[in-house]
C-alpha cells in the first residue's frame, strides 16, 4: 500500500471515529454531522440540506468519507445548445400592421456559453454562479385559409397565407443554480448524478424582429391588392415595449465525470440538460414568453491543497477487522487466465430499409410527434449519412426521419416526383375512425405541406391520391393492430432512388475471447456492505457494476454484444473491485489485461488477409405470406449479390412480429430465410438459413412501424479480403 493511500485511509478512520464520538455525546444522527465550512447557507438552503440528510438516513449503510476534492471550490466554463419555445397570444406587435389570425407559439434554436464558479456546501449540496450569453431566437408562425381575387377580378377559393415573425433575441445574464446529489453509494455509478434548480436574470442585448405575410397558395397570377405575393413586411425592426430584464426559473440534471490530472488537480466534465421557464414577457402588456430546453457540457477545474495527515495514536481504540479482496480475469469459453485481449476490426457495410409509410392516429390528420421534424433553417445541414445508425439496433430511429430523408433526396433530384396515397381504416369495428371522406386527403396534404415549406419542394412535384383501405392492406389478426396499420400515407415515386434503403460503411470490432469471466475472492470478517466492479481503458469507462452486500463469486462480461464497450486502442484494459465492509473499512483489488488492436489497415499491411462484413436488412411486409415479394428479391439481387464471392460465408435469419401463433410465425420466418438462401445459392455454397420468428422481438410491437420493421430478413455476408 502506498504512503498516500495509507495517509488517506488513516484520515478516513480518524474522521469516522470522531463522528461516532460526536454522535454519542450529542445524541444526533451520524449522517447529520458534516465537515465545517466558512459558508453560511440561508434558511431555505438549510432546510434543503436537512432534507438531503434525511434521505441519506434511509440508506442501509453510511457512505465513504468524502474526499478533499469533493469539498473544494471549482471554476470553469459551460456551453449548451438550446431549443427555444416561444409561447404567445397576440395578433401583431404595436405600431406594425398585421392581418394574422394570431400568433400562439414558435420554435427556434440557439446556444448559450459562459463561465462558472461552484462551491460545494457538503458532499451532496452545492451552489454555482454562472455568467454567460444566451441566444433565445425563434420563428412564430401561423397560417390561414383566405379567399383571394386574381388579376382578372375572379374570386379564387382556398388561398393560403403564411404569417411569420422571426424574433432574434439574445441576452447577457447571471444564473444561480443549486445542486443536489441524491445518490452517495460507495463506488456507485450514480454518485455523479446531480439534480439542479435555480434561476436566471438576463439583460436583452439583441431584440429585433422581421415580419412577413406571404401568399403561398395558389401560385400563378393571384396577388395581394398591391400586386405582390407578400404584404406587411418589416425587416430587422426593434421589438416595441421590450422588457429588458428577463427572469426565468431553471431546473435540470447533470452527471459529474471526474478526470484526475494529478494528485492535486482534478477536471470534472458534466454533461447536463436544463429547462428554463421564462416568467417575464418579452414585451410589456403582451402575452409572449420564452422557454428553452438546453443540453451541453460544463467543464470545471479543481485544485486541492496538499495536506499532511496523520492518525493520532489515541484514536486506535479497536483492532481492525480482517478484509482481503482479490480479482482475476479468465476467458469464459476456456476458463484459462486471460493474458491478452485481441480486438479485431472489420470493414462493415449495413443496409437499413426505409418503410414507405407514415402512420396517423385515429381520426387525425396531424403528423404524430414521434416523427422527426425540422425547421427550414435546420434542413440545410441535414444529411442522412449523419444519422447514427450503424452501431444501433434500432432502425426505427432512422425511419422516424423518413420525411427528411425523402425531402433531401427530392432536393437533390429535381426531376423526381412523389405521389402520396392517403388512406384510412374504413371499417365498422369498435376501433374504426369516424366516417370522414376528407380524412385520407388531409393526411396526404399534411405531408405535402411539410415537404413544401421545410424542404422547398414545389407542389406540382408532389401529387396526391386517396383511397379508403390501402391496396396492400393489413392482415393483422386483431382489429386494433389492423386498423392502426391501415391509417397511413404511402409513398410512390417515379425515381427508385427516392425510396431506396440507406447504405452506410463503418468499422465493426470483435474481441477474442468474446467474453471475460472475473472471479472475486473476498474475505470480510465484519461482512460486506457494498461492492463495485469497474473496467476502463485510458480514462474511458467501459463497464461498471455496483450493488449492496457481497458480490457473487463470478461476473461474466460479454463484450461483443455491445460495440460501445469494446476497447478501441492498445492501452491495457484495467479492472477494479472495490468493497466496503460493515465496519466502513475499504479494500480494493486491481488487475489489467493487455489489448492488441488488429485494425483493418494493420491486417492488410502485414499479410493482406482480412474480412469484410455486410449486414443487409429487408422488410417482408406481408405478414402471413411465406414467399418473398418481387421487391424483396430485387433488393437481394441489387444490394447483396454484388458483394459476394465464392469464398463468402452467408447467414440468413428470418423474423416476424409478435402477432399470431408462435409456431406459425416460426414456420413463416424459416420459409422466408430458406427462399432468400436459395436466391443466393447460385453464388456461394457456405450459407445458413434460420427462422427466429417471434422468439426475439426486434422492435417494440406497440406501434404499426414497430411491427412492420419486425417482419424482416437479416442477411449477413462475411467475405475474405486478400
Amino acid at each position: 500500500m502506498s504512503i498516500g493511500h495509507q495517509t488517506l485511509t488513516a484520515f478516513a478512520l480518524m474522521a469516522l471515529k470522531m463522528r461516532k464520538v460526536a454522535i454519542q455525546s450529542l445524541s444526533i444522527p451520524s449522517s447529520s454531522i458534516q465537515t465545517t465550512r466558512k459558508s453560511n447557507p440561508t434558511g431555505l438552503l438549510l432546510l434543503f440540506y436537512i432534507l438531503t440528510q434525511c434521505v441519506s438516513l434511509m440508506q442501509t449503510q453510511s457512505s465513504f468519507a468524502q474526499t478533499a476534492a469533493e469539498l473544494e471550490p471549482r471554476w470553469g466554463v459551460f456551453g449548451q445548445y438550446s431549443r427555444n419555445q416561444h409561447v404567445a397570444d397576440f395578433i401583431g406587435l404595436p405600431g406594425f400592421i398585421s392581418t394574422s389570425p394570431g400568433y400562439k407559439e414558435g420554435q427556434g434554436s440557439g446556444w448559450s456559453a459562459g463561465m462558472l464558479y461552484e462551491v460545494p456546501f457538503n458532499e451532496r449540496l452545492s451552489a454555482s454562479l454562472r455568467f454567460g450569453y444566451a441566444v433565445q431566437s425563434a420563428v412564430l408562425r401561423q397560417t390561414r385559409d383566405v379567399s383571394l381575387v386574381d388579376a382578372k377580378g375572379m374570386q379564387i377559393q382556398g388561398g393560403f397565407i403564411d404569417y411569420s415573425i422571426d424574433a432574434r433575441l439574445a441576452s447577457i445574464g447571471a444564473e444561480v443554480l443549486f445542486g443536489w446529489k441524491p445518490f452517495r453509494f460507495p463506488f456507485s455509478g450514480l454518485n455523479g448524478l446531480t439534480l439542479m434548480a435555480g434561476g436566471r436574470a438576463g439583460w436583452l442585448v439583441t431584440n429585433r424582429f422581421s415580419q412577413s405575410e406571404r401568399l403561398v397558395e395558389p401560385t400563378g397570377t393571384v396577388r395581394f391588392p398591391d400586386g405582390t405575393t407578400s404584404q406587411n413586411v418589416y425587416t430587422n425592426e426593434a421589438i416595441p415595449n421590450i422588457t429588458q430584464l428577463q427572469i426565468a426559473l431553471i431546473g435540470g440534471i447533470g452527471y459529474d465525470i471526474p478526470i484526475t490530472l494529478s494528485e492535486t488537480e482534478t477536471l470534472v466534465v458534466t454533461p447536463e440538460a436544463l429547462y428554463a421557464y421564462g416568467i417575464t414577457p418579452i414585451a410589456k402588456n403582451m402575452s409572449w414568453n420564452v422557454h428553452s430546453i438546453r443540453a451541453g457540457l460544463s467543464v470545471k477545474f479543481i485544485s486541492t491543497p496538499e495536506r499532511s495527515m496523520s492518525l493520532p495514536a489515541s484514536v486506535r481504540t479497536a483492532a481492525t477487522s480482517t478484509l482481503n479482496t482479490q480479482i482475476q480475469a479468465f476467458a469464459t469459453d476456456t476458463e484459462a487466465p486471460v493474458s491478452l485481449l485481441r480486438v479485431e476490426e472489420f470493414a462493415t457495410k449495413q443496409m437499413i430499409p426505409l418503410l414507405h409509410y407514415v402512420f396517423f392516429d385515429q381520426n387525425s390528420a396531424a403528423l404524430p410527434k414521434r416523427y422527426a421534424r425540422l425547421l427550414p433553417s435546420e434542413a440545410a445541414s441535414f444529411n442522412e449519412r449523419g444519422l447514427n445508425i450503424l452501431n444501433s439496433s434500432d432502425a426505427l430511429e432512422t425511419y422516424y426521419h423518413v420525411l427528411n430523408i425523402i425531402g433531401r433526396r427530392l432536393q437533390q433530384s429535381a426531376s423526381s416526383t412523389l405521389t402520396l396515397v392517403g388512406c384510412h381504416d374504413a371499417t365498422s369495428s369498435a376501433f374504426a375512425e369516424t366516417p370522414d371522406s376528407t380524412l385520407a386527403r388531409r393526411r396526404a396534404e399534411t405531408i405535402q405541406e411539410y415537404l413544401r415549406t421545410v424542404w422547398n419542394i414545389a407542389s406540382e412535384r408532389i401529387k396526391i391520391r386517396t383511397r379508403d383501405l390501402p391496396e396492400r392492406r393489413s392482415t393483422a389478426p386483431d382489429q386494433l393492430s389492423r386498423v392502426e396499420e391501415n391509417r397511413r400515407v404511402e409513398f410512390v415515386s417515379n425515381d427508385a432512388a427516392i425510396l431506396k434503403p440507406i447504405v452506410l460503411e463503418d468499422t465493426m470490432r470483435v474481441t477474442t475471447p468474446s467474453s471475460l469471466t472475473f472471479r472475486f475472492n473476498t474475505v470480510a470478517q465484519a461482512g460486506l456492505a457494498k461492492w463495485a466492479f469497474k473496467a476502463n481503458q485510458g480514462g474511458r469507462s467501459l463497464k461498471r457494476v455496483a450493488a449492496l452486500g457481497a458480490p457473487d463469486s463470478v461476473l461474466v462480461w460479454n463484450l461483443n454484444t455491445d460495440q460501445s464497450s469494446i476497447p478501441r486502442t492498445e492501452g491495457a484494459l484495467g479492472y477494479t473491485l472495490d468493497v466496503l465492509d460493515n465496519g466502513e473499512q475499504p479494500s480494493q483489488a486491481t488487475g489489467s489485461v493487455p489489448v492488441e488492436l488488429v485494425s483493418v489497415q494493420k491486417k492488410r499491411r502485414r499479410s493482406g488477409n482480412d474480412r469484410e462484413v455486410g449486414i443487409y436488412r429487408i422488410l417482408t411486409l406481408e405478414r402471413e405470406l411465406p414467399d418473398l415479394s418481387r421487391d424483396n428479391l430485387r433488393l437481394i439481387d441489387e444490394y447483396v449479390k454484388p458483394t459476394m464471392t465464392a469464398e463468402s460465408m452467408v447467414t440468413v435469419v428470418g423474423y416476424t412480429d409478435m402477432l399470431g401463433m408462435f409456431k406459425a410465425n416460426q414456420q413463416i420466418a424459416e420459409k422466408r430465410a430458406q427462399e432468400a438462401a436459395k436466391r443466393l445459392a447460385g453464388v456461394i455454397t457456405k450459407i445458413t438459413a434460420t427462422g427466429i420468428g417471434s422468439t426475439i422481438q426486434l422492435y417494440p410491437n406497440t406501434t404499426p412501424e414497430g411491427r412492420f420493421y419486425s417482419r424482416s430478413l437479416e442477411i449477413r455476408v462475411e467475405t475474405p479480403v486478400w
